[in-house]
Formats: structure tokens, C-alpha cells, sequence
């Protein structure tokens, strides 16, 4: 499985972007499935393709989540984190029409409602008071999500900073938002990040895995930074943890080993300063 380090969705819907943190993970599975086949007990070992790093609307990102989901569905991909900067997509929210003109595009709202119909897109208002209802993931997941073929799982991006340059952690498989903990140090923005998430996966008995998110300026810095926290601070070990045990982040058997390696990805990206 290929898992690439993108974010937003461009308007064209098209790859478009280079992102440079690509992850590979081998997970074990059933073979491509129906809904009424039965799951294999000795199913072998393959590879899946995926993005851990992906942005909508819910934060900086120029699509409907939904929109992005299905992008990624029809293009061969496995499975995809929808990683929106420090907040996950959960409860109500309304976004004004025309903030997501200016974000996605004029056709933005004509596209979602083409692909997914009106009785599916929630409209409000009139004029500048006009809204669309952003879907949360418990909601709008039914409707792309296949066994055994494409799987969507919760996440984030942790977005902080410390010593003047942007500090950003990726946590997929969370069940509750983490809002940035800060830091006097990069190294210590890093610890106290990752040990928010490590905390967070003792406490709902689930893996989750942990990456430094690149194509942010500052991130050489922050990446040597985590490699030293890496080595010396204790509770960070959870994303070596986690990396071991990558499998759980389906929720229903997906189990496995990932290998980090660093390769070029092109799909669809998000704001790359």
C-alpha cells in the first residue's frame, strides 16, 4: 500500500500536486469482497494503496468532503485519512456559499449537487446568507466506504508551531479531536503532541498512528527535532507502537506492518507553503 503525504483537493479534481512523505503499508486482509462473501480466515498477505494526509472544507481544504472521498475511491485508492487541521469532522457545521465559491470555485456547489443530488446537499438562506451544511464523517462515509475495497478512517492534523516555524503532527484513527499542546522547543512541541495522541489511544484502547506532516516550511527542522525526541523521551514511542501495529486503523480486522519511505506522490494537494 502507498500511502502519500498530500492535502486539499484542487478544483480541476485532477493530481496536481508533488508532496514528498510517502508511507508504505502491507496489511492483511480479505481478498476484494462482496457484501455476501464470506471473509477468508487464512486471507494472504497485500499491499494497499492510500493517503494519510488529505484536506476538505472542514478546514483549508477547496472540497466537499464527500467530493474528495470519492476522487480517491475512483482512482484506486484503498483507503484515505481525512486529515483536517486540528479539528475532525464531527457535529453540525455550516459553511456560507459564498466562502466556498471563493475556496472551491464557482462550480464547486454545482459539482456536489450534481454528483450527490439535492436531496443529499443541505441548503439554508438566500443571497449572503446562503449556507451548505458540511457533512460529518459518521454521515456521509455510508456512502463511499466498500468492503473489502475502500476504507475511510478518522483523523487530523495537529497544527502547531513553536520557535517560529509551523509544528505539525498527523493522527489518524483518532475518536476525539486533540488541539495543539504547545511547546517551548520544536523537540518539545513534538513530545507534547505526541504524547496528547499516545494519551488519547490508552485511553480508547485503540492504535493510533502518528507522523510528522510534511510540505509545511519548518519541517526539516521539525522532522530532525522528532528524531531526536524520538530517541531520548519515553511516551513518544507510541508512534513506533503504532507503526508496528498499523492494521487496527480499520476498526474491523485490517491488520499489518508499515515501512516509511520517502518517495514523490502526485494527487490531489493542499496548501503548500
Amino acid at each position: 500500500m502507498v500511502v502519500g503525504d498530500a492535502g486539499r483537493q484542487r478544483r480541476s479534481g485532477r493530481p496536481a500536486c508533488v508532496g514528498v512523505l510517502v508511507l508504505a503499508v502491507m496489511l492483511l486482509a480479505a481478498p476484494r469482497a462482496g457484501a455476501d462473501d464470506v471473509v477468508s480466515r487464512d486471507a494472504a498477505p497485500r499491499w494497499w494503496k492510500g493517503n494519510l494526509h488529505t484536506h476538505t472544507l472542514w478546514s483549508d481544504g477547496d472540497d466537499f468532503p464527500e467530493m474528495v472521498a470519492e476522487w480517491y475511491r475512483t482512482h484506486g485508492y484503498h483507503f484515505l485519512a481525512l486529515s483536517d487541521h486540528n479539528v475532525l469532522q464531527q457535529g453540525m457545521r455550516w459553511m456560507p456559499e459564498h466562502a466556498i465559491v471563493a475556496r472551491g470555485g464557482a462550480d464547486a456547489i454545482t459539482k456536489y449537487l450534481d454528483r450527490f443530488g439535492p436531496a443529499w446537499v443541505e441548503r439554508r438562506g438566500a443571497g449572503d446568507a446562503a449556507e451548505v451544511r458540511l457533512k460529518p464523517l459518521d454521515e456521509f462515509r455510508a456512502l463511499v466506504e466498500e468492503r473489502g475495497r475502500f476504507l475511510l478512517i478518522p483523523a487530523e492534523e495537529i497544527s502547531d508551531k513553536a520557535e517560529g516555524v509551523p509544528v505539525h503532527v498527523n493522527a489518524s484513527n483518532l475518536r476525539d479531536p486533540i488541539q495543539p499542546v504547545g511547546g517551548r522547543t520544536v523537540t518539545e512541541a513534538i513530545n507534547n503532541n505526541l504524547r496528547a495522541v499516545h494519551e488519547q489511544a490508552e485511553k480508547a484502547g485503540r492504535e493510533i498512528l502518528a507522523h510528522l506532516a510534511a510540505g509545511r516550511s519548518g519541517v526539516g527542522r521539525a522532522a530532525s527535532a522528532g528524531l531526536d525526541a524520538a530517541g531520548r523521551v519515553g511516551e513518544p514511542r507510541a508512534e513506533r507502537r503504532c507503526l508496528r501495529h498499523a492494521g487496527a486503523l480499520s476498526g474491523a480486522g485490517w491488520r499489518g506492518a508499515l515501512i516509511a519511505r520517502a518517495e514523490t506522490w502526485r494527487g490531489p494537494c493542499g496548501h503548500m507553503p
